[in-house]
């Protein structure tokens, strides 16, 4: 078979900061794919050359980065992050030509938090773990939501790392509002009702959010918390609990982001294992549903009765737990599991192609 040539879709280069903060993370799963006899292949949308069925991307050499030709991969681990991008040629454009090219991908695109939610939403047993959550086309569905519960979460579609997350509360005739606007923090604010109204028209304005109820989670000397679980598949379609922490937010943040100061803790049993279970039945929802996906980050909330939410899920997940916890068999797990399951892609892709149609293993373009 020769050996495995794993392509690696990325974010645009820029030369003085290599891959920016997925760089330790591309030179630790570019040694576990040395040490199991596959290659990296690192490359941007406009790296291809279509006609040649060549790649001209990037391949790691310890830690330097160094241009070089590939043929076109085997497989495709795809860790680009396309709400950040808006040049040529396209990313969805591009995956869909990688598809008819017939090279299979490690995982999808997960989509926005409300795909996510609507798909888990038709299962009735996931569905209870649901925090009501709807588009937010205009400060009334603010409003609605804040009537029903006393507050509202504001959140982007397509977000990541906390970024854009808001927060608005009822305060007697006003209304307590904070978070972040982009990644800049902000608040608190004390804003009337058109004051109020007039800074959300603004938000939606920028891109597309949804409002969701807020929920009474645990909380550490004040802090928030909540539980990123990371499951993946390894040398085989079974999905499998890599690790799981707890998220302590940094003081004065809504959210328990790692990126925007918050830190890892253990999770102890029994909820371990009950989060465990949880994770395990929406991966494979979310696989049969939106997937394939080789890999997932789910988070989960537990309120301040012990019942367990599940918040948000992530396609293109980091390993930060793994370190903040010292968890090296973890860490390790955790950049191996992509190889054995691109392994076993390209071993068994003709066979299950032949279930699935024309299309690709593992994406839904």
């Amino acid at each position: 078979m020769g050996e495995l040539l794993i392509g690696v879709l990325v974010y645009p280069i820029r030369r003085r900061t290599w891959f920016g903060e997925q760089y330790s993370f591309f030179v630790t799963l570019n040694r576990a794919a040395e040490a199991e006899g596959a290659q990296l292949a690192f490359f941007e949308p406009a790296n291809i050359d279509w006609k040649g069925r060549r790649i001209h991307g990037y391949r790691i050499v310890g830690k330097r980065v160094v241009r070089a030709w590939f043929r076109f991969p085997d497989v495709i681990y795809d860790r680009f992050f396309p709400h950040f991008y808006n040049k040529r040629p396209s990313y969805h454009g591009t995956v869909r030509r990688l598809q008819r090219a017939g090279i299979p991908f490690l995982n999808a695109y997960l989509g926005g938090k409300l795909c996510v939610h609507e798909e888990l939403a038709a299962d009735p047993e996931l569905r209870a773990l649901l925090p009501e959550t709807k588009p937010l086309a205009s400060p009334a569905a603010v409003a609605e939501m804040v009537d029903r519960y006393g507050g509202a979460f504001l959140k982007p579609v397509n977000g990541t790392q906390g970024a854009g997350i808001i927060r608005v509360d009822r305060a007697g005739e006003r209304f307590h509002c904070t978070g972040r606007v982009g990644y800049a923090r902000f608040g608190p604010l004390l804003l009337g009702k058109h004051d109020l109204h007039e800074f959300i028209a603004s938000v939606v304005a920028r891109r597309p959010y949804l409002v969701q109820q807020p929920i009474a989670l645990r909380t550490k000397d004040g802090r928030a918390m909540d539980i990123r679980a990371v499951v993946q598949k390894g040398h085989g379609p079974s999905w499998h609990v890599t690790g799981m922490a707890w998220r302590v937010g940094a003081p004065g943040e809504i959210t328990s982001n790692l990126h925007t100061g918050g830190r890892a803790e253990p999770v102890e049993e029994p909820l371990k294992s009950r989060v465990s279970e949880l994770a395990l039945k929406i991966a494979k929802a979310l696989d049969q549903r939106l997937g394939p996906f080789g890999e997932l980050g789910l988070d989960f909330g537990v309120d301040t009765s012990d019942r367990i939410w599940f918040i948000e899920a992530n396609g293109r997940l980091g390993r930060m737990i793994f370190n903040q916890l010292g968890d090296k068999e973890g860490r390790r797990e955790s950049h191996l599991r992509p190889i054995l399951y691109a392994r076993w892609i390209k071993e068994h892709e003709p066979t299950l192609r032949a279930h699935v149609g024309e299309r690709p293993l593992g994406y839904r373009a």
